[in-house]
């Protein structure tokens, strides 16, 4: 049985991309969950971990395109949108290194 991996990548404002493990998660909200609420506007958040001294190059109001491989391993676009807030921790500090973790979230223009 084949096994699919969807691999994904985040493209921030037309030109900078993440595709490898430095994409922790990726949470897509769109729409409604059931039939009794409004629909809601649609909501992305990703978190990338990366080295604390490199600064992730994004900025508010950048946008936001999350693509994943299909079967035939071309990218498809899944999400697009605009950042809308930008949150950075550090979650390691020392000698030999350090952790950043950058959660993005933006809201949707268009999408599928």
């Amino acid at each position: 049985m084949t096994v699919y991996t969807p691999y994904p990548k985040v493209i921030f404002g037309g030109s900078t991309e993440y595709a490898d493990n430095t994409i922790s998660s990726i949470n897509i909200t769109k729409g409604r969950r059931n039939i009794y609420e409004q629909g809601q506007v649609g909501i992305a958040t990703v978190e990338l971990w990366t080295d604390a001294s490199q600064a992730l190059n994004v900025s508010l109001s950048e946008s936001v395109v999350i693509q994943i491989k299909d079967s035939a391993g071309d990218y498809q676009t899944i999400y697009t949108g605009t950042i809308s807030d930008l949150e950075i921790t550090m979650d390691g500090y020392g000698q030999i290194g350090s952790v950043a973790r950058y959660r993005i979230t933006g809201v949707i223009v268009t999408g599928k």
